[in-house]
């Protein structure tokens, strides 16, 4: 994890991965502990509360507000076992996550494969930790959205925000915030477990 961590993408596991009483780790989230959804104290994770319902889920966190919105995004995905990223580039992707809005259509970065990948509402992402299990998408708010990369203004202030490395390869692969729900808490990219590394938007 600590190398995955340091290169902020996923590596390889060589040898055998053997882990040593897992339940007697206490989980946090990176940065403190965040709000959980609809209480008013802090929540700190443990092992016990995290399920495996999207546990094949990858969940693109760009469209929403940085901070609170998107935090307790990455605390419920972690919740259900999935990953997250900020990287709409990212072909794993296979849900959209957003605050939808009706009559409002969204330019996105994310190519759009209605077998594939879902532009669904955070409604969606509650239910899911909320039953413990994975939720028909239809049943939720889907957002109406345009595969147009050169006005997407969520990524590009994310592009903004990120130190220029010379190729758009490079700078794909800093905006990608993995991390691992299942193995350290909530965090951002799925790949991104959840942001275990420092949110890239407050």
């Amino acid at each position: 994890m600590e190398r995955c961590l340091q290169l902020r993408c996923c590596v390889p596991i060589a040898g055998e991965l053997e882990v040593l009483n897992p339940k007697s780790l206490s989980l946090v989230l990176h940065g403190g502990p965040a709000p959980a959804p609809g209480g008013s104290k802090p929540a700190v994770a443990n092992e016990s509360e995290c399920g495996v319902g999207l546990l094949d889920c990858v969940l693109c966190l760009l469209y929403l507000q940085p901070g609170h919105q998107r935090d307790a995004a990455k605390y419920l995905a972690w919740r259900c076992g999935a990953f997250t990223t900020l990287n709409p580039l990212d072909r794993a992707i296979t849900h959209v996550i957003f605050k939808a809005v009706a009559k409002v259509m969204v330019q996105v970065s994310v190519p759009i494969d209605e077998d594939r990948v879902s532009f669904v509402d955070m409604s969606w992402l509650e239910a899911c930790a909320q039953e413990r299990k994975r939720v028909r998408e239809a049943a939720f708010p889907q957002q109406r959205v345009v595969y147009n990369p050169g006005c997407d203004e969520a990524y590009a202030r994310v592009l903004r925000r990120t130190p220029s490395v010379g190729s758009t390869a490079s700078t794909a692969t800093h905006v990608t915030d993995w991390s691992s729900s299942r193995s350290t808490g909530p965090s951002t990219t799925q790949h991104s477990l959840a942001d275990q590394v420092p949110p890239l938007t407050a």
